[in-house]
């Protein structure tokens, strides 16, 4: 597997339970001792969804998509960029691998 990089989701019902961020965090920390590469794609749902609870902003979706006005872009940017993709790195780096958030 030269050269291959494996795409990995990594769901934001996942994130919220801390064995299962360690075992992710472990499992990703073999992959790179190996040489493996991968790219991490987040999600974070139930931590936008929490958000907007707190912020007072009703969630809306049509067919299972949410709808995102400004007020809701505003809180998936903060969520995604601002806290899940920093944990992502966070708990990546704690387990010894190298990582880095892109956003945009």
């Amino acid at each position: 597997m030269n050269n291959t990089t494996v795409v990995i989701k990594y769901g934001g019902h996942a994130m919220d339970k801390p064995d299962l961020c360690t075992a992710f965090a472990t499992d990703l920390a073999q992959l790179a001792a190996q040489h493996m590469g991968f790219v991490v794609v987040h999600g974070g749902g139930p931590q936008i969804s929490a958000l907007l609870q707190r912020l007072n902003i009703e969630s809306r979706f049509e067919n299972g998509l949410r709808v995102t006005d400004q007020p809701t872009m505003e809180a998936v940017e903060m969520v995604l960029c601002g806290q899940v993709n920093k944990a992502v790195v966070a708990s990546l780096a704690a387990h010894g691998v190298r990582a880095a958030g892109i956003s945009g």
